[in-house]
């Protein structure tokens, strides 16, 4: 059967022939075809490229969002100790836990204290709250981190030597009860 379609084709290769192609214009369709299904249904990679802006878009929505709200604290409150470094935030960690547990002692002494001295502590924690609001200004001012540290130092020296005061008041009440 081979044979005989093949002799088929050789004796009428002619007849088969009167067809001439154009293949410029055969190309040019291709092109089309091809153009118009690129621009019709987009492609797994365009879809991907799109939800990745979309992605990245919401992030940084996100963060431009956090950024103003974190910018908007420091303006509020200024910047703490903690905020510069992590031996900053060591050296105000420190401080703070022997601030407190002065006070607590204190608190716990259940002795009237002069007003003049609880005064003093919260003038001295608002000229804390003003550096703060210094050091956002000037980050990297040592002149106000000193000043921060010093604040602390002042505080402590004042509720060490209350603590001390009433220590002896305890003292002294006990020899007498003897």
């Amino acid at each position: 059967m081979k044979d005989s379609l093949k002799k088929y084709v050789d004796e009428n290769r002619m007849d088969f022939d009167i067809y001439q192609q154009d293949y410029d214009e055969l190309w040019n369709g291709i092109e089309k075809k091809l153009q118009q299904k690129r621009s019709g249904h987009p492609t797994v990679f365009k879809t991907i490229m799109r939800i990745a802006a979309s992605i990245l878009i919401v992030c940084t929505v996100a963060m431009a969002y956090y950024m103003g709200k974190k910018s908007t604290e420091y303006n509020k409150h200024g910047i703490a100790l903690h905020n510069i470094s992590s031996e900053m935030a060591e050296t105000e960690a420190f401080y703070i836990s022997q601030i407190n547990e002065k006070i607590e002692y204190i608190k716990d002494q259940n002795t009237p204290l002069n007003s003049d001295i609880w005064e003093s502590l919260e003038m001295l924690d608002k000229d804390y709250e003003q550096l703060k609001k210094d050091l956002k200004d000037n980050a990297d001012s040592e002149k106000v981190i000193d000043a921060m540290i010093n604040y602390y130092r002042l505080k402590l020296e004042m509720l060490e030597q209350i603590s001390s005061e009433l220590h002896e008041k305890d003292d002294e009440n006990e020899s007498f009860n003897i």
